[in-house]
């Protein structure tokens, strides 16, 4: 089935005086099959926008974590560069005699 567009959708007639009809009727009124098709569209393009936002908040989420991953991973390196630092200055420093005379 074609998707409408939202502008294109006739406006759903709640209260169009039809009663319902029980599963054994099979014959319909061409207003009626009209009204269940639009029905049919309306409820198309609406899982269809449904699809879009959760597509979109998907994308969102998968930002923010990639963020949150990168700046740990950035946070980690810069730790481990922090100690290494540490280290090399302990080790490359010699003793230096004190500066006072005595």
């Amino acid at each position: 089935m074609e998707v409408p567009d939202a502008a294109a959708l006739a406006a759903i007639d709640f209260d169009d005086g039809t009663s319902y009809r029980r599963a054994s009727e099979t014959s319909f009124s061409l207003s009626e099959v009209a009204d269940h098709t639009n029905l049919q569209r309306h409820a198309l393009h609406n899982a269809q926008e449904a699809v879009v936002l959760a597509k979109k908040r998907v994308q969102a989420f998968d930002a923010q974590v990639a963020l949150e991953r990168k700046t740990n991973h950035a946070l980690q390196l810069a730790k481990s560069q922090a100690h290494v630092r540490d280290d090399e200055e302990e080790q490359t420093e010699p003793e230096r005699a004190p500066l006072v005379d005595c």
